[in-house]
């Protein structure tokens, strides 16, 4: 692949990365830890409609969850899977003050179809069993759909997601329904061979129930658009602008303006770095708080010593509405990743880092000044089994510390997890 084309694809999914997680940012962390994920991999070819974050869980299986085309009608290729994940945990909220400790087991079916080699459509169904009546059971679903095309020098882009689920969030110190939409349209025009333009217009629908003091619902409508400069064939530059507006059902609403610098740098074949940082501006509608300008920032860097181990590490600060009426919430984290494969058939995963979280008022009605650090490791090793499946074990430990009574909180999680998929 030629140089330069290599580091502009590598900037691209760096950007597509911190857009994707940024989109999610909004979200409160959970207190039951996920596995370790593995961050954008360092260029090269990758299969069609493979998730650039597999959980190491889903990746142990190796050479035995490769596509495959059992179900398969002309251009459609359908996957269909399913895993069983048993977890004890303990130091989980049930609400603000108290926690308590269950196991929870979680039958999560799905199927993904690839449409050609350009298109892709994924589904799961969470269905969640707790042994503490402390807690509901629950069924959550996961979606998404999207894919591109391209017409002569303009590539072009669409996605659609959704999550909804019922879990324990440490903002809220409690079980909170959740759903989560995500609508992105992209588009890429390659203006000569040092200059291109990266354009994006998105939004974000996010609904919160289960208690009196949520913001309900909140809609998000923001675009973000970048000048990209190819200074070498392994450096390139951009300039951004965007901007936004979120309207929130029970709050002040908000408009917000950024601007940032970015820099994506391939420093040898083995290890990858893309950076932006800037500034944004929110105003708040019909409230008496100041605008408020905030730094904004992302970074993620991959490092892929030897074929078996890949090492990433992602850093970004953001600022959101709260899950709680008339406040923001503004994130900072910092996660290690590490995937190693060892003996040839084993998968081993560690991930650790820190959230911290502040959240202030957004008008005289909210009630700022609450201040969260939490900090997690996550292990996991597995193995494939037979010859579609997968079995896994993890252990997980996480701590929130906060200036606020009742939400902090020390949470142990161990348990298994066994899939099989086509």
């Amino acid at each position: 692949m030629n140089p330069h084309n290599r580091t502009a694809t590598w900037l691209r999914r760096a950007l597509m990365f911190c857009l994707a997680t940024g989109a999610t940012a909004a979200l409160a962390q959970t207190v039951i830890v996920p596995p370790p994920v593995h961050e954008p991999p360092p260029p090269g070819p990758q299969r069609s409609g493979q998730a650039e974050t597999d959980s190491v869980e889903e990746m142990a299986i190796g050479e035995a969850l490769q596509p495959r085309d059992l179900f398969q009608w002309g251009p459609v290729r359908l996957h269909p899977g399913v895993s069983y994940r048993f977890m004890y945990g303990e130091g989980i909220r049930t609400r603000v003050g108290r926690t308590d400790e269950t196991i929870i087991q979680t039958l999560t079916p799905g199927i993904r179809a690839d449409i050609g080699d350009r298109w892709h459509f994924n589904y799961r169904a969470n269905m969640s069993f707790y042994s503490d009546s402390a807690f509901e059971d629950s069924v959550g679903h996961s979606f998404n759909f999207g894919g591109g095309t391209t017409y002569e020098a303009w590539s072009f882009g669409f996605s659609q997601s959704g999550h909804i689920s019922s879990e324990v969030h440490t903002e809220t110190a409690r079980q909170t329904d959740e759903q989560d939409y995500n609508t992105s349209l992209t588009a890429g025009y390659q203006i000569n061979s040092l200059y291109s333009l990266d354009l994006s217009v998105r939004q974000h629908v996010r609904v919160i129930e289960g208690f009196t003091s949520s913001v309900g619902n909140a809609w998000t409508w923001s675009t973000m658009d970048w000048l990209n400069l190819q200074l070498t064939p392994y450096l390139a530059t951009s300039i951004g602008l965007g901007a936004g507006y979120t309207d929130v059902e029970h709050g002040s609403d908000m408009t917000f303006q950024e601007a940032r610098g970015r820099v994506g740098l391939q420093l040898t074949k083995k290890l990858n770095l893309s950076a932006n940082a800037g500034a944004e501006i929110r105003q708040f509608r019909d409230s008496d708080k100041d605008p408020k300008v905030s730094p904004v920032f992302g970074v993620t860097a991959s490092y892929h010593p030897i074929e078996p181990t890949t090492i990433s590490l992602s850093a970004r600060r953001s600022i959101a509405a709260s899950h709680f009426r008339d406040q923001i919430t503004e994130r900072t984290s910092l996660t290690l990743n590490l995937s190693q494969r060892l003996l040839l058939r084993y998968h081993l995963g560690v991930s650790g880092g820190i959230h911290y979280s502040t959240y202030e008022a957004s008008s005289s009605m909210g009630t700022g000044g609450r201040e969260d650090t939490q900090t997690f490791l996550s292990t996991s090793l597995g193995t494939a089994l037979l010859r579609r499946g997968s079995i896994s074990v993890f252990y997980s430990i996480s701590r929130n510390t906060s200036n606020r009574t009742g939400f902090d909180y020390t949470s142990n999680q161990m348990g298994f997890q066994v899939s099989y998929s086509y």
